[in-house]
């Protein structure tokens, strides 16, 4: 007997409907072909729908762009894969000056520019700048620049599990960040979808949401997949 796949498109709406009742836009993450229910699928009922969309790794970014040829995306994850994802119009995560000199150098040979994402750590100590300094010295090079915009920053918070001091912990350190851009119109943004169950700061724009748009996680979501 096959076993076969089924995905509810109806509870994938009402799944992104409720993410959206927070006010914030929503950057949907498809990474591991979205979370095993299919990248392609996905996108195409959720094309258009959401303001962003979110991957682990260069790969997963370029297929996405190959159903996707227009639409902001987003490689969340580390990555060494500038050029192509540059000549993509894929956004990049970076945490380090020495990334922002090799993308600077990339712009300038090839005469592209670049759309970049700092991460910012701010206790979960995955990836992202923890000085505040560095953070500084990377603004400066982004800003006198010709090639690179910053078009976000983001830092990912603690799980479901967490208590909610930690989470307003985090907030004020990453607002401390914050408060350094000059652009005011740039994508301040959070991860992952228990961030919508805490009282989001107003200075947050987005939140990227993986977890709870395939219906797990929450009493009023629908599962997606059977």
């Amino acid at each position: 007997m096959n076993n076969i796949k089924c995905i509810n498109q109806n509870a994938l709406l009402h799944n992104l409907k409720f993410c959206q009742s927070f006010d914030k836009k929503i950057m949907a993450m498809v990474k591991a072909d979205a979370y095993g229910h299919g990248m392609k699928n996905i996108v195409n009922i959720l094309n258009n729908k959401v303001a962003f969309w979110g991957v682990a790794n260069a790969d997963e970014a370029l297929k996405l762009r190959r159903i996707l040829p227009k639409g902001c995306v987003l490689v969340v994850g580390k990555t060494k894969q500038f050029k192509p994802l540059i000549k993509n119009n894929i956004d990049i995560t970076i945490d380090t000056l020495q990334e922002l000199k090799e993308i600077e150098n990339i712009c300038k040979q090839h005469n592209i520019n670049a759309n970049i994402h700092i991460a910012i750590n701010t206790g979960m100590n995955r990836i992202g700048v923890k000085n505040i300094c560095i953070f500084k010295q990377m603004l400066s090079c982004i800003y006198t620049s010709q090639h690179i915009k910053l078009k976000g920053i983001f830092t990912h918070c603690f799980d479901e599990d967490c208590i909610k001091s930690h989470f307003k912990q985090q907030m004020i350190k990453f607002k401390q960040f914050v408060n350094c851009v000059k652009d005011k119109d740039i994508l301040v943004h959070i991860g992952g979808s228990f961030c919508l169950t805490k009282q989001i700061p107003e200075f947050v724009n987005m939140v990227r949401v993986g977890y709870f748009l395939y219906g797990y996680g929450a009493p009023k979501l629908k599962p997606v997949m059977q």
